[in-house]
C-alpha cells in the first residue's frame, strides 16, 4: 500500500472516531478527554514524518497523536505531540483543532488550562463537522464547573446552525425552549422544535398547554422553517 494511501486510511479512522467522542458525550456516553491512540504499526512514523515535514495535516495529527501516547514507533514526547497537533490545526484539520481544543481546556501536555483558547480551536472544528458542532454546543449549554462558565445563547446559536442536519439539535432546542434558556422560550416554541425533532411524546405534552391557534402556528412555523 503506498504511503498517501495508509495516511489517507488512517485519517478516515481518525476522523469518525472523534465523531463518535464526540456524538457519545452528548448522549452521556463518552468522557470529555479525547483518548485516542493511533495505531501501534511501527510502520507508520515512518510513512507520517515525511509526508508531516511536506505539510500533509493528516499526517501532522497522526504524527501528534503518535508523539502524545508514545505508540507508531515513536516515544511519548508531549511537546512534539502539542506542536505537530498545532501545525495540523493552523493548516485547518478539524480532528487537530478538536484535539488541541481538548488540550487547552483540561490543561494537559504541559499546556496551562485556557478555556478562551479552547474555544477558539473548538469553535474552528465545530465550523467543519458536525459532531464537533453538537458537542460543543452541549458543552457551552452545561458548562465545565470551575472550568468553563455555561453560555446557554452561545449553545443555542450552535444548535440552530445544526438543526437543519440533526433532529438532536432540534430536539434540545425544544428543551431549551421549555426551560427559557437561551432565547425564545414557552411551549409554542419549543412544540416547534419538537415538531422538527419529530418527537411525538414533546409534541403532546406541549399540545396539552396549547390552543389549537396556537398549534397551528407552531406547526407552521415548524413547517416554513423546514423549507
Amino acid at each position: 500500500m503506498h504511503q498517501d494511501e495508509v495516511i489517507s486510511r488512517r485519517g478516515r479512522v481518525a476522523r469518525r472516531l472523534v465523531l463518535a467522542v464526540g456524538l457519545a458525550g452528548i448522549v452521556g456516553l463518552g468522557c470529555a478527554t479525547i483518548t485516542l491512540a493511533p495505531p501501534t504499526d511501527e510502520r507508520a512514523a515512518k510513512q507520517f514524518l515525511p509526508a508531516a515535514e511536506q505539510g500533509d495535516p493528516v499526517a501532522q495529527y497522526q504524527l501528534g497523536l503518535s508523539y502524545r501516547y508514545g505508540t507508531s514507533g515513536l516515544p511519548r514526547d508531549p511537546a512534539k505531540a502539542v506542536a505537530w497537533l498545532r501545525k495540523a490545526a493552523t493548516t485547518g484539520n478539524a480532528d487537530a483543532q478538536f484535539a488541541l481544543g481538548d488540550l487547552y481546556l483540561n490543561g494537559n501536555e504541559g499546556l496551562a488550562a485556557d478555556p478562551a483558547q479552547a474555544l477558539s480551536w473548538f469553535h474552528q472544528a465545530a465550523a467543519k463537522n458536525s459532531g464537533n458542532q453538537l458537542w460543543l454546543a452541549d458543552l457551552l449549554e452545561k458548562g465545565r464547573p470551575g472550568v468553563l462558565p455555561a453560555d446557554p445563547a452561545a449553545a443555542r446559536a450552535l444548535y440552530v446552525q445544526a438543526a437543519p442536519r440533526s433532529r438532536l439539535a432540534c430536539q434540545r432546542l425544544g428543551q431549551m425552549a421549555e426551560r427559557g434558556s437561551g432565547g425564545e422560550s414557552g411551549p409554542l416554541a419549543a412544540l416547534k422544535w419538537y415538531v422538527l425533532a419529530g418527537s411525538a411524546v414533546d409534541i403532546a405534552r406541549q399540545e396539552k398547554m396549547l390552543k389549537p391557534a396556537e398549534i397551528a402556528r407552531a406547526r407552521a412555523e415548524a413547517a416554513g422553517w423546514q423549507r
